[in-house]
């Protein structure tokens, strides 16, 4: 028995003749006839040679990144614990809020800056 495979391509027109459907085709590619000649595997020690692919080919595994349904890439970070006692949580005297003239502290007083005559 001889198995064939038979490659075709074709163009599809679309015809109304009297209201009804009637495509038409017509062939514009390469035409190949394929015969099926090999029809036995080879042994499992020489397929799985040659299905084998070398370490530096395959992709490096990736941790903690997956992929969404819209194949956009979501990675998830792990952090440490933070060390609260080196953490700053006081506002620095440049933005403090002053009095309505600009020079009055905090008690009431005016403050004046000492002057640097040489």
């Amino acid at each position: 028995m001889q198995s064939k495979i038979y490659f075709r391509h074709f163009f599809v027109t679309i015809g109304t003749v009297d209201g009804s459907f009637n495509p038409e085709i017509t062939e514009i590619g390469p035409r190949i006839d394929f015969q099926l000649r090999r029809n036995f595997e080879a042994p499992p020690a020489v397929r799985a040679a040659s299905l084998r692919q070398p370490r530096q080919l395959r992709p490096k595994k990736q941790k903690n990144v997956s992929r969404n349904i819209l194949d956009e890439k979501i990675g998830r970070i792990h952090l440490g614990r933070q060390n609260l006692d080196s953490l700053v949580l006081h506002k620095g005297k440049g933005l403090r809020k002053r009095a309505a003239d600009g020079t009055a502290g905090e008690d009431g007083s005016k403050r004046t800056r000492p002057s640097t005559a040489s």
